[in-house]
Parts: C-alpha cells; structure tokens; sequence
C-alpha cells in the first residue's frame, strides 16, 4: 500500500482515537450543536482543526530537523518509548479517577472559540512529534513537504470527524463513553505500552 496513504490512514486514526476521550473540546462542540445550532458547532470543529494543522505542522518541521542529526534522532527515538510508557501510566491511572468535564462558557465567536481552546493546549506538539518519530522510525511516515502536508491536514480530518460524532451523536455516545471510561482507558494505557514495546524492540534489532 502507498506510504503517503499508510500514513493518512494512521494519522486519521491516531488523531480520531486522541479525541474522542470526553473532555473540553468534544464537550463544547457537543452544547454548541446543542445550544447555538450544527452551522455554529462545525465552525468550532474547523477552528480546533485549524489550530491543531498548524501546531502538527511544526512539529513535523521539528522532526525533519533531528533527523538530519542521526545521534539525536536515536535518543529521541528513546524518548518516544519513554513517552508511550507515561502515556500508559497516564491511562492507566486516569482508569481509576473519575473527573467531571465541563465546556467552557460560549459567548464568543464559535470559529474564535475553537481556535483559542485548541491553541491553549500546546502538549499536541510534543504528542504529535513522539507520534510522528514512531512512524517516521516505521517507516510509515515518509520524509518531505508532500507527505507531512498531507499528513497534517489527515490528522485535521481525524480530529473533525470525532467532533462531528460528538456534535450529532454526541449526547448518546457521551453516555456511552461515560459509562465505558474504565475500559477505554485500560485499553488506550495496554496499547501504549505494546507501541513502547514495539519501540524499543526496534531499536534494540537496529542497534
């Protein structure tokens, strides 16, 4: 299958299955939809999805950068299984505490809104550049404007698609999710340890 297409599809998904977890963002587009209409609750989505484009984008000029310097790359190809590892840990202790998620108070501009929500959380940088070593190192990520420009705008579409669930579905899924948090932390803290695993078993073959 076509690299460019491998990494569309990983970045559709890694970026649908990091939003869909209740939380500011899902929730505000959700009473959006609710209180302000579907046309005002897309304008949100587009705005989170703009913001996040822009700062996966960095990242990834960030990631062309270290891999041009081959001893640096190898050490943060470590800090990805370190990365994957408190990721585990965070899910696995988010398992077992149990947080109330409120939206912000919309009186703003819904696009303005979904911007500034979305750039007042600067940890997609380096969630997505330990993403975008992973699959750089698995050769699932080609090198290139082309590829990470499409890569980046794949990643937009993953995180407007999970708003778009919560904007029409998403009183039903919340309480699905909700009811269901338990498991899908388990799950999420068991995949980020098996990514760790796979990680450092690569590293280790290719030392």
């Amino acid at each position: 299958m076509n690299a460019i297409l491998l990494s569309s599809l990983a970045a559709v998904g890694i970026s649908l299955m990091g939003s869909l977890p209740l939380g500011n963002l899902n929730i505000t587009a959700m009473y959006t939809a609710a209180n302000k209409g579907i046309r005002a609750a897309i304008y949100f989505a587009l705005g989170v999805v703009f913001v996040e484009v822009l700062y996966l984008r960095v990242s990834l000029l960030f990631i062309s950068w270290i891999i041009m310097h081959g001893s640096l790359f190898h050490a943060l190809q470590w800090f990805v299984v370190v990365l994957f590892i408190l990721m585990a840990i965070n899910s696995f202790f988010a398992s077992h505490t149990n947080k109330e998620h409120t939206p912000v108070i919309q009186k703003s501009n819904p696009l303005f809104l979904g911007c500034m929500l979305s750039a007042l959380n600067p940890l997609q940088i380096p969630f997505w550049a330990g993403w975008a070593l992973y699959l750089t190192n698995a050769k699932l990520l080609a090198e290139g404007n082309t590829s990470h420009h499409i890569f980046a705008l794949s990643a937009g579409a993953g995180t407007f698609l999970a708003l778009y669930i919560f904007i029409f579905f998403g009183i039903k899924l919340s309480t699905y999710i909700k009811a269901n948090t338990v498991q899908i932390n388990l799950l999420m803290g068991i995949l980020f340890l098996l990514l760790a695993g796979y990680q450092a078993w690569s590293l280790f073959t290719t030392a």
